[in-house]
């Protein structure tokens, strides 16, 4: 029996059969990642963004079918539909456009489940349709990661450009969702403690620019990260999250903590809480010392040296905090020595960014 060089033979993808290299000279034109097996396919699949993957269906037959499992729907408009941006374009040819490729690939998908689902409205009237309809399916397929955005497209801001997110949506079960981002979308309080409640691997709540939020409750031991940001409409805001660990707050209302977050490292505050800093040291004490990144931006109509009128007693001690930011709305010189004041509050600070904006100013001076 003749001998075979091992270093002259190769594999063919479905692992059938060894060709020598000289053979395959007679293999141009096998399609032979089609070949592969599905979980393979699947694992490549996943490692593109939703264009690249999307792509992959004019490949072949068991492409096309593949793609129909994918799990993580991002339809960004902007990037799919960059003459959204442009006022050219006339605004009913983008809905049109929009709704039907978000319909169509809905339509396709033949999963179990979906990971990720990201859709975004208000460039087009009359949105409620289409949304409950994809919200239902999202959720009939236990989506784990839910985002409702509206665009922030002034050219194309309407009354009719609104969605409220409704209790009827959500009668089916919704304990499997880890995330849920809306916004620009109005929401009640009683919802989302619904959802705190019944959500019970819920990890991350982000509320952005809710018109009808006007009081909220949030009564979570799971949750990690919170945002509550522009809801003008809020007048109350109480927390117990023992296992908090970041909180971005943009807002009128003072915080009240009814349980001390023991797990919080990153802490951001902006809005009309920030009035003024006695308050905002107040609330922040209890947790200050385990705080490793802050964030405080102080409204444009603050007198500059309110921090130094804090009496000594009342900072607390920043004592692991690595990273500061501070952002100043003043038309007047900034007021070092209280910068200087807090800056000693911080012994391992690591690094520190100045933020002034200046009335006139539409975008802050870093320093």
């Amino acid at each position: 029996m003749a001998c075979v060089d091992p270093s002259n033979m190769t594999c063919n993808a479905n692992m059938k059969k060894i060709l020598p290299l000289e053979d395959m000279d007679n293999l141009e034109g096998v399609d032979r990642i089609s070949e592969l097996p599905e979980d393979i396919m699947l694992t490549i699949l996943f490692r593109l963004e939703m264009k690249e993957a999307a792509k992959t269906s004019i490949l072949s037959k068991r492409w096309r079918c593949i793609w129909t499992n994918w799990t993580d729907f991002d339809f960004d408009c902007l990037e799919i539909f960059p003459e959204c941006k442009y006022n050219d374009v006339p605004k009913r040819i983008e809905a049109v456009k929009y709704i039907n490729w978000v319909n169509q690939v809905i339509r396709l998908h033949r999963g179990q489940s979906i990971n990720k689902f990201r859709v975004q409205f208000g460039f087009y009237e009359r949105p409620v349709h289409h949304i409950d309809r994809w919200v239902k399916l999202a959720l009939a397929k236990k989506v784990k990661n839910l985002e409702l955005e509206k665009l922030d497209l002034p050219l194309y801001d309407c009354p009719c450009d609104t969605y409220t997110l409704k209790p009827s949506l959500f009668e089916s079960g919704i304990s499997f969702l880890t995330c849920l981002r809306l916004i620009g979308v109005d929401v009640s309080g009683e919802l989302l403690e619904f959802f705190l409640t019944e959500c019970h691997h819920l990890e991350q709540l982000v509320v952005d620019g809710s018109d009808t939020l006007v009081s909220l409750k949030v009564a979570s031991f799971k949750l990690k990260q919170l945002s509550i940001r522009y809801c003008d409409s809020l007048n109350k805001l109480e927390i117990d999250a023992v296992n908090l660990s970041y909180l971005d707050y943009v807002g009128k209302p003072i915080i009240e903590f009814k349980s001390l977050p023991l797990s919080l490292a990153e802490a951001a505050f902006d809005g009309e809480c920030c009035r003024a800093t006695t308050p905002i040291c107040q609330q922040i004490a209890c947790f200050a010392m385990q705080l490793s990144k802050f964030s405080v931006s102080f409204m444009m109509y603050l007198l500059p040296g309110v921090i130094c009128n804090i009496p000594a007693k009342s900072l607390p001690c920043f004592s692991n905090l690595k990273f500061l930011v501070l952002t100043y709305w003043l038309d007047s010189i900034v007021d070092l020595p209280s910068i200087i004041r807090l800056l000693g509050a911080c012994p391992v600070l690591c690094e520190f960014k100045l933020q002034v904006c200046w009335i006139s100013a539409c975008m802050p001076e870093e320093a």
